[in-house]
């Protein structure tokens, strides 16, 4: 017998006897289960919907689409998914820093920032070394608390953290040059996107999906 990820995505919005156990477990915990299914449903409808947005941008297995099955008009179906448009406003201010401040103190001039979606959704952030004194005095780095070391690209260094998780994609990640400190979300770059008319219909597709995946995750996790 085989039982793949989307057997279980179906289990989950579709079963009788899974969705009365998990309620009651829930209700066992002191949580309303009727609430937290609720809840559990609509982030997993949100995460095929990311997967299915990120497979078009990339190119990946388009024939099979991880949200095919999220067809219906009804919204009392299983299979009903029909998420508010998300626009930079949406968003709002996070309290993101300005990469650009102060970097010529650490020898160092601001190139950008990319999301990588892989296995994990990881966030990086690129550099230029102008000054090689100044930059090998720096003593320690740190992503998110954790010491890094940077890679090379081109004529640019960049410092990455990796499988952040859905439900701290709006949570600023701290970049720390001893104690000079930038602090920016994945969301940071959603919503640079949303504003940019260079990004293509497809990006900005994968990024609003990104936001709700974030929002549904939150919801379920953070309780």
């Amino acid at each position: 017998m085989t039982f793949n990820a989307m057997d279980y995505v179906e289990t989950i919005l579709t079963d009788d006897s899974f969705a009365s156990k998990y309620k009651a477990e829930e209700n066992s915990l002191g949580h309303d289960g009727a609430e937290r299914l609720g809840q559990l449903r609509n982030m997993v409808k949100s995460m095929l919907d990311f997967a299915a947005k990120a497979q078009i941008q990339f190119e990946r297995n388009v024939d099979h689409l991880a949200n095919a099955m999220l067809t219906s008009s009804d919204s009392s179906s299983p299979y009903y998914y029909n998420p508010s448009d998300v626009t930079a406003s949406t968003i709002g201010n996070t309290g993101a820093s300005d990469m650009k401040t102060g970097l010529s103190d650490l020898g160092l001039s601001y190139k950008g920032t990319s999301i990588l979606y892989l296995s994990g959704t990881s966030l990086r952030h690129y550099f230029k070394i102008e000054d090689e004194e100044k930059f090998n005095k720096i003593k320690t780095v740190k992503f998110n608390n954790k010491t890094v070391s940077y890679s090379t690209k081109g004529e640019e260094i960049y410092f990455e953290l990796t499988d952040i998780h859905a439900a701290d994609l709006d949570k600023l990640m701290a970049l720390s040059f001893g104690k000079t400190e930038y602090a920016f979300s994945v969301l940071d770059y959603v919503k640079a996107c949303l504003k940019s008319t260079k990004v293509s219909d497809s990006t900005k597709a994968l990024v609003k999906a990104t936001y709700c995946y974030n929002k549904d995750a939150k919801t379920y996790f953070d309780r």
